[in-house]
């Protein structure tokens, strides 16, 4: 199936810009949706024209015709200070609904970079911040040198899952990638194993520079993420799946939900996806752009057995990086990966920090299975340190990554 035909836009934005000297003057954007007690409900980022971004509160019956609640915003810079933590700007809401208590993590700027704030509300919308916010900051790695923005949780098997964007500071355009961070109570966070992306920029040329800013949605067997791309012009929206939340595969027909022609309400921009799946039904709140309006949010629908098709369009174990022999090794190792047709592919070794220690391999590979020896040493040819080190294979349908221990 051609994915980006299957997602049924509806013809008009559901949410827009409010009056002029409002606190979202300036355009909505970057929605974040969940059905409950019959209703649905949207947290939302605004702004105005002095600069200010706040986080705003609507409701709907049908997810389609929304009203506003009077005394938006929600949260915005002055909650904040009220609690003790100064930032310049705040938006970006994720939000579930979890032990009787709507929980919200939302991103700050804490110059120079982007952290991950956290609340928590009866109503979503009286919230109560947390008082050692930011719970999520940059590592410091690499992959985080730009900060981080917060991404979509949910609570599986008694812990926070959050898929959030990983940027890379970069001066004149913006670079990142998705990674995923677990918790136990919502506000400490760690990583399950490194700081590494789980699902990275590229190859494709839609998504070259950036992926970011996703939804997941997950039904007890499968993961299925939608996600923004970004080629340094125009933001769109992509699809990917994984069966174990670690290897992500993406699909053969991104980008799945386009800009629309120019002038109309979303022609620069078809991004920020907030997807639920109801009664067999996906359905989507995404932000757009043109040069011609201001940012609004719109709505788009795709049927289960849509959905179904996409995920049997991606090309399956296209790669398949094997456990690595001996582990741990204190000489060199021996990695193993799998392809079933001639494709491109890198094979690298980092730190747990990110950093890249050594490229291995880079280039096309024949069908069949590959074998690749690393003899614990770096890119000058000088031996690294004892201790654990990540070998990522990445080739266009996903990237995967296992530990390797080192020994001397």
């Amino acid at each position: 199936l051609i994915g980006q035909t299957e997602w049924v836009k509806w013809e008009t934005p559901i949410l827009g810009p409010g009056e002029p000297g409002s606190w979202d003057e300036r355009g909505v954007r970057g929605p974040s949706v969940i059905f409950h007690n019959g209703l649905f409900h949207m947290w939302y980022h605004g702004g105005n024209w002095d600069g200010e971004t706040s986080i705003g509160y609507a409701y709907s019956e049908d997810g389609l015709s929304w009203e506003k609640w009077e005394n938006n915003p929600v949260l915005s810079v002055e909650h904040s200070v009220s609690s003790g933590w100064s930032i310049t700007q705040i938006g970006i809401p994720s939000v579930i609904f979890h032990e009787g208590l709507f929980h919200m993590w939302f991103t700050c700027n804490t110059y120079p970079d982007y952290a991950v704030g956290y609340g928590t509300s009866a109503d979503g919308m009286s919230w109560d911040l947390y008082m050692e916010n930011p719970v999520i900051q940059s590592s410091g790695s690499n992959w985080e040198s730009g900060g981080i923005i917060a991404g979509p949780v949910h609570f599986i098997e008694g812990m926070y899952h959050m898929w959030y964007t990983a940027l890379i500071a970069n001066p004149g355009c913006m670079r990142g990638n998705i990674n995923h961070i677990l918790s136990e109570d919502g506000f400490n966070w760690s990583h399950d194993g490194a700081d590494i992306p789980v699902l990275a920029a590229g190859p494709s040329l839609w998504d070259s520079y950036m992926v970011g800013t996703c939804s997941v949605v997950n039904d007890g067997t499968t993961f299925e993420m939608w996600y923004t791309g970004y080629d340094s012009l125009v933001n769109r929206t992509g699809y990917a799946t994984s069966e174990n939340n670690v290897g992500w595969i993406k699909d053969a027909n991104n980008p799945v939900l386009n800009e629309g022609s120019d002038w109309v309400w979303d022609g620069g921009d078809a991004c920020w996806p907030s997807v639920i799946k109801e009664d067999g039904l996906y359905k989507m709140w995404y932000s757009g752009y043109s040069v011609a309006n201001l940012p609004q949010i719109g709505y788009a629908s795709s049927s289960d057995s849509v959905a179904a098709g996409l995920r049997n369009s991606i090309i399956p174990h296209t790669a398949q990086l094997h456990p690595a022999y001996p582990n741990p090794f204190n000489s060199e190792v021996n990695i193993h990966f799998e392809l079933s047709k001639r494709v491109f592919v890198n094979l690298s070794i980092y730190s747990l920090t990110g950093d890249l220690v050594r490229e291995l391999q880079s280039g096309y590979f024949p069908p069949g299975v590959h074998t690749i020896l690393w003899r614990g040493k770096n890119a000058r040819g000088q031996a690294t340190d004892s201790g654990i080190y990540l070998c990522q294979l990445k080739s266009p349908q996903n990237v995967q990554t296992i530990k390797l221990t080192y020994l001397k």
